[in-house]
């Protein structure tokens, strides 16, 4: 058990930067777009038309690693329920055979 409470630890230490970075881009895209509508509308449509595959590429990504994530909490969440029924079904047996 300890083995798996070290490996969610390392987890969670590479989720935090990744997180922000993600996060970052999204909101610098967001800022880009807010700065730029004070300068010109012309150049906004310009670049929002140039932000369209970008952002197509990092929801894109995102989903890839949230779906890593999401099958690695179920196996983490199977181990674990497999572990714990084992556990319980331990005393159960002994109880039984005494």
């Amino acid at each position: 058990m300890k083995r798996r409470t070290c490996y969610l630890i390392e987890i969670i230490k590479m989720f935090f930067p990744v997180f922000i970075s993600r996060v970052g881009m999204f909101v610098m895209s967001i800022l880009d777009s807010i700065i730029l509508a004070h300068y010109n509308s012309l150049h906004l449509g310009y670049q929002s038309i140039a932000d369209t595959p970008i952002i197509f590429i990092m929801l894109a990504i995102n989903g890839l690693v949230q779906g890593v994530l999401f099958i690695l909490l179920a196996n983490i969440l199977t181990s674990l329920s497999l572990l714990l029924r084992f556990i319980y079904i331990i005393p159960r047996y002994k109880f039984k055979n005494s």
